[in-house]
Formats: C-alpha cells, structure tokens, sequence
C-alpha cells in the first residue's frame, strides 16, 4: 500500500495486514497491522494512492478486535496509554446535549443540579478528545483530568486551556 502523510506530497510504501474500515466525522479509515512495525497503525482511506497485493506474504492474524480496541477512545487513534478517569462539568444550557447524546459509553452523571451537571469519563486522551472538549468553550470546564504523577509529555491540564 502506498499512503502519503497529511501533506499529500511525500508517498511511502507500507506493507499492512487489513483489518477493520473505521468512520469517524464523515471521513473512512483503514486499521491493520503494520508489518515492519510490527504495531496496530491508522491510515485514512483519502491518503491512500496504490493498494497492491503481496501475494507470496503469509496474512498476519493477530486477534485485533475493534470493539476491545477502541473501547476506551473517542476519535480514530488510541495511543499506548491507560484510560484516565476524566470529570467534566457543563452549564445548563449544554447539560440537556450531554444527557441524550453522551460522549462516549463510559459516561456516567456525577452530579446534577439547575445550573450545572458534571460527568466522568473513563478514555484514553487523545487529539480528538481535546478537540471536542476545546469545541465547548466556556460551556465545559474540566474538573479532573485523570492525570496523576508521571504521565509524561501531553498532559491535560484542568483550567481554560489545556491540551493533552
């Protein structure tokens, strides 16, 4: 397979076991495993230029399970990290959105009161987890970013700004 980068210019050749087509915001990606990586990787069906079989190599069945796989994430990338216990707390005005479309599956309602509702999390941090949280503005403010002591470069810090 022949993928280029977010650039579009630069083209390498990838060598991966398929496994599994993946939507996420109106754009199909392909998760498979990578063979000199030797590691699960992401490629966005849009930046994929040439797809040529290899017919002399054996396929690579390594149990992948997307469900399991993306269970604690939101978006299309799961980076090797444990999923953190994240709080989050929503005016009013945003709390009935937050009820009838959760954010993800772990969502569960802490608290609930007429000027606020706050809820937890248990995902992986990821870019697109930061991108919908930094989508509410002053609507949300994080509680708890679930990052303990050591969680290395990309922490989520509590407070207007934050990244992961």
């Amino acid at each position: 397979m022949d993928a280029s980068r977010g650039d579009y210019k630069k083209v390498q050749d990838h060598v991966l076991h398929s496994y599994h087509l993946k939507e996420y915001r109106n754009r199909w990606y392909l998760i498979g495993y990578h063979h000199e990586l030797k590691s699960i990787r992401t490629y966005g069906l849009d930046r994929i230029v040439e797809v040529k079989e290899e017919p002399l190599m054996d396929f690579t069945d390594t149990g992948f399970d997307p469900k399991e796989f993306f269970q604690s994430t939101i978006g299309i990338n799961r980076p090797n990290e444990t999923p953190r216990h994240i709080v989050l707390r929503f005016t009013a005005n945003q709390a009935k959105y937050i009820l009838t479309q959760p954010i993800h599956e772990s969502q569960e309602v802490d608290e609930e009161t007429p000027e606020f509702i706050t809820v937890s999390l248990d995902v992986t941090p990821t870019f697109e987890l930061n991108a919908l949280i930094l989508g509410w503005g002053a609507e949300v403010e994080v509680l708890d970013a679930g990052g303990g002591e050591g969680t290395g470069e990309g922490d989520f810090e509590c407070g207007e700004e934050f990244v992961f």
